[in-house]
């Protein structure tokens, strides 16, 4: 079940990724898939945050560790998403 699971996810994320940086498809689709997309990651990496900044109090290393881990997969999450932007609007 676990496998399924992860496959299923696997392929809305790649999909979502692929559909909303190709031009051919549609605005009215690719914009929400954008957003959708955009809002799991703010969604996973605020969590992270909020996780780090609870643990701060009874185990200030293990906090300081996950707000910087998070806070670097939002700023390279952001590049690489951005690089896939602009690659696309220049095919």
């Amino acid at each position: 079940m676990e496998v399924l699971i992860e496959i299923l996810g696997e392929l809305f994320m790649e999909g979502t990724m692929e559909l909303s940086t190709n031009k051919k498809v549609p605005k009215w689709i690719r914009y929400p898939l954008a957003i959708i997309l955009i809002l799991f990651f703010t969604i996973i990496f605020g969590g992270l945050i909020y996780i780090g900044i609870k643990a701060l109090p009874n185990n200030p290393v293990a906090g300081i560790i996950l707000i910087s881990l998070s806070l670097f997969l939002i700023i390279f999450g952001f590049r690489d998403f951005r690089k896939k932007l602009k690659n696309s609007v220049k095919k």
